[in-house]
């Protein structure tokens, strides 16, 4: 008698799966293969090691909530292919919302950028617009706006580059699907100068290590960054967890906030030294460096700067500058130097390169019309 073939089970597209981490506990998150491609979604949930019977029901729990999601995930790539949109979570959120919530998460005061492009927003109605709405006619009519508005045209790039960040931090939060300011075309958008990377010179950096700075929080940090390349907001972010001893070295593993990129970055002697030593009494997630909010640590940086006898603009990037600069003067490649910045296209460090050579070319020239 023939056997009846079994019928295939058909693969679940969304599954449920763990990280362990170095503190033991497991960190869940969802493999989600759809349309060719493959995401990671980790859920901020954490399993924990099962000592008693409180640890099992507490792990339960969160396995129903990491359950629950896993099958609204997978409810919902059924819907799509099916061609139902579901509602989005951008439908109930305003624009304005969004921006307060976005100051209140990276400590911006009230005289930041984007509390100033928030006050535009207001004058201008635009901040009422739910975030699903903001489309390219959106974005067609805030350029318009600022066009109109008197700003310079190095003001007018400020503020659209900070609407674009904001439009991005909505997309990692899955309130909407794509960053709608990609949509306009570039030369439809303000004329925009060209950066000028500032970094400090390594005579530069040790006059700011001989000055001395009131507020030894931005000190600290900002010759950290010099030392190690971290961007403000990824030092703001740095918690105790982050920071670990591998091999006798002082090593950083952390989620780069503004690319959400994940890093080791090991640290040098030097970067050590700016390193406050941990209290007994901190937990792994207290802050490292307790900084002031953005407009203030800038007073900060002026002040210091200007103490030290520095004549250049320096700002939180300038030492992330300075980092990659010193690096490649001292010989290092540029494949390291892009990875140690977190970098995820080398054009990007090549940049960098091309400064140290200006300045070699510059000091070349010091020579010319001295001899007869």
């Amino acid at each position: 008698m023939a056997r009846t073939p079994k019928t295939p089970t058909p693969k679940e597209p969304v599954k449920l799966r763990w990280k362990q981490l170095a503190s033991g506990n497991k960190s869940l998150y969802l493999d989600t293969c759809a349309d060719g491609r493959r995401r990671y979604e980790f859920l901020k949930l954490y399993l924990i090691p099962e000592t008693d019977a409180a640890a099992r029901m507490m792990n339960a729990n969160t396995m129903r909530a990491a359950n629950a999601i896993k099958a609204q995930r997978i409810i919902d790539l059924a819907n799509r292919k099916a061609g139902i949109k579901p509602r989005s979570a951008g439908d109930k959120i305003t624009l304005g919302a969004f921006l307060a919530a976005y100051r209140q998460k990276h400590g911006e005061g009230k005289g930041g950028l984007m509390a100033c492009l928030g006050s535009h927003l207001k004058k201008w109605r635009l901040d009422a617009v739910k975030l699903s709405q903001i489309d390219r006619e959106f974005c067609a009519e805030l350029i318009a706006r600022l066009k109109r508005s008197g700003l310079k045209e190095t003001s007018q790039n400020t503020y659209l580059r900070r609407f674009s960040a904001l439009m991005s931090e909505a997309v990692r939060a899955d309130l909407i699907e794509a960053n709608p300011l990609t949509k306009i075309d570039p030369r439809d958008r303000p004329k925009e100068k060209p950066k000028e990377r500032e970094f400090l010179t390594p005579e530069e950096v040790q006059s700011l290590i001989d000055t001395p700075e009131r507020n030894e929080a931005t000190r600290t940090a900002f010759l950290l960054a010099c030392f190690c390349g971290l961007r403000v907001s990824d030092l703001r972010a740095l918690t105790w967890a982050n920071v670990r001893t591998e091999a006798g070295r002082t090593v950083l593993h952390l989620r780069m906030q503004k690319t959400q990129r994940e890093i080791i970055l090991p640290l040098s002697p030097e970067a050590c030294r700016w390193l406050r030593p941990r209290a007994k009494y901190e937990r792994d997630t207290d802050p490292v460096f307790y900084l002031c909010d953005k407009v203030v640590t800038y007073r900060h940086l002026r002040r210091w700067a200007k103490a030290a006898g520095i004549k250049k603009t320096v700002t939180w990037h300038t030492a992330r500058h300075t980092f990659a600069t010193m690096l490649i003067t001292f010989g290092a490649d540029l494949y390291t130097v892009s990875k140690l910045l977190g970098h995820s296209d080398i054009k990007t460090t090549q940049i960098y390169a091309r400064l140290v050579d200006e300045k070699k070319a510059a000091a070349v020239d010091l020579m010319s019309g001295k001899f007869h």
